[in-house]
């Protein structure tokens, strides 16, 4: 048996699943190593597909989302922040393709999101895929094509202004962008700043929460306020008909997604704006599927 697989590579773990027809049929998990560098995660992706497609006699394609700033067309990593150490410069593309003989398309992980939903029957007209996890970015599609930008960094929302707490920072080191408050470290950061210097997971404070601890209560409405506030902005400004949350914050925590669509619907609504926001109804499994269609688009082109 042929087989297309597909890799949701992450800051913590790296998923890789078998597609067939837009559904999952195997998968396959394992740890991040981060902190080791590209080579090692390269490594350890490689690992990860020939874990998952063991029983496959062939591999036809393999589809990459990750993130960073993505070169479409050869599969390296232009520009990435500190979640993954020594990840700009590294040529996925060329080095998956060695080593497993098949096509590799590579792409940003919110843009993989973003195709899983357009697969999954969202419109397209006007649509922002966002994903809410260590970091903050999103993919977009316009007139049911993605968009990436004449430099592949169309979706950056990181790094959009928004008054954070004293000592917090984005991913690229500055304070007061969008990632410093609503990103899973941004929470992280908030709840330290809050505390006093208490510095804790965010599983740990969404335990803290679910306690009643009040420090837990105002950084997660925080980083949901400032989430929705600032993509209603986005959504009036390229008069898009939906926004679609997805990632890891907004599967951990809680309630999450209501409060910033709260905020959201509040903003919208004052500017007269038609315009919903909506939870990913199939979580992480879209990014899988989105990227694997992307790998079928780019295989079919070829033939």
């Amino acid at each position: 048996m042929t087989v297309v697989v597909a890799v949701d590579l992450g800051a913590t773990k790296i998923q890789a699943a078998v597609v067939r027809d837009g559904e999952i049929v195997r998968r396959y998990r394992r740890a991040t190593p981060s902190h080791a560098g590209g080579a090692a995660v390269l490594d350890a992706v490689a690992e990860a597909v020939a874990a998952v497609a063991a029983d496959a006699t062939a591999i036809a394609g393999i589809g990459v989302a990750c993130a960073g700033v993505v070169d479409v067309r050869s599969g390296a990593i232009l520009r990435s922040g500190a979640t993954i150490h020594d990840w700009a410069g590294t040529a996925v593309g060329d080095a998956l393709s060695a080593r497993f003989g098949c096509p590799v398309v590579v792409d940003n992980d919110c843009n993989a999101f973003a195709g899983g939903l357009l697969r999954g029957g969202h419109a397209g007209a006007g649509l922002l895929a966002v994903m809410v996890g260590t970091g903050i970015g999103a993919g977009l599609v316009l007139d049911a094509m993605l968009y990436r930008g004449p430099r592949f960094g169309a979706g950056e929302l990181a790094h959009l202004p928004w008054p954070g707490v004293d000592g917090a920072r984005c991913g690229c080191g500055r304070p007061d962008h969008l990632e410093a408050t609503a990103s899973g470290h941004g929470i992280e950061q908030s709840y330290a700043a809050a505390t006093g210097g208490e510095r804790l997971s965010l599983p740990t404070i969404v335990r803290r929460r679910a306690d009643g601890d009040p420090a837990a209560v105002a950084v997660v409405e925080l980083g949901a306020r400032a989430l929705g506030t600032v993509l209603a902005g986005v959504a009036g400004t390229l008069d898009l008909d939906e926004v679609v949350l997805g990632g890891g914050v907004v599967d951990a925590v809680p309630g999450f997604a209501g409060l910033a669509r709260r905020h959201f619907d509040t903003e919208v609504a004052a500017r007269g704006q038609r315009v919903t926001m909506t939870r990913a109804a199939r979580g992480d499994d879209t990014v899988l599927i989105g990227i694997a269609g992307l790998a079928d688009d780019r295989m079919e082109a070829r033939l």
